[in-house]
């Protein structure tokens, strides 16, 4: 039997995996952390992804447009039931895009699947507190 801080070490390893992965502008191994029916969400307007084929297509697209990334997962929490696990944590991922160095604080969230004796990632949202809204409010500035 599996005790919860063994689903935890595993969940967050799965994840940790995927960010070594991502930081090391591995395609094949950003491939090899999703789920057959993976599904998520990044930052941009345009990143919805449902499908490893189309999991492909932004990977590749987030590789071809950066010189060098990094992510970094930050503290985390994670609860488990059965064979899924749900991971919310916070993330920064650094770049370098045309020359420029780019720093993104954001929040990842996940939903893990074990697959025989993998955990894979089934669904990833990557989101960046909205900037419009101050610490304390519920709601930005209407102007």
């Amino acid at each position: 039997m599996t005790t919860s801080s063994e689903f935890e070490t595993a969940a967050i390893a799965a994840m940790e995996r995927y960010a070594q992965a991502y930081s090391g502008k591995d395609l094949e191994g950003i491939m090899a952390t999703a789920d057959e029916d993976f599904f998520g969400y990044g930052s941009g307007p345009d990143e919805e992804v449902y499908g490893k084929e189309q999991l492909r297509a932004q990977v590749e697209r987030d590789l071809s447009q950066s010189d060098r990334i990094s992510m970094l997962l930050g503290p985390s929490h994670v609860s488990e039931k059965g064979s899924v696990a749900w991971y919310a944590g916070s993330c920064t991922v650094e770049a370098t895009v045309s020359g420029q160095d780019i720093r993104m604080e954001g929040r990842i969230t996940a939903v893990l699947k074990k697959d025989g004796g993998r955990w894979l990632i089934a669904m990833c949202h990557f989101a960046m507190p909205f900037g419009g809204q101050e610490m304390g409010q519920s709601w930005p500035q209407a102007e």
